[in-house]
């Protein structure tokens, strides 16, 4: 999988509509979906994994930052 981790903004996390919590290395992450466009036109989607830090809860929005992604891989 492609690290897309850069091609994400603010803006993408701010249009999430949800995320769920999901096994990540040897821990667990919030794991969301962003849609996106290529360069071939083509529509595909992008999961991205946010940190989570001890005792935060999953509506934390402090969670959904692009300095709190861990990961973000195209999955379609």
């Amino acid at each position: 999988m492609d690290d897309l981790t850069g091609t994400i903004t603010q803006a993408d996390i701010d249009a999430m509509d949800h995320a769920e919590i999901d096994n990540y290395g040897d821990g667990v992450a919030m794991q969301a979906v962003i849609p996106r466009t290529n360069e071939y036109g083509e529509e595909i989607e992008i999961a991205v994994w946010f940190e989570i830090l001890a005792g935060e809860e999953p509506d934390n929005e402090a969670i959904y930052t692009l300095d709190r992604i861990i990961d973000a891989g195209q999955i379609s």
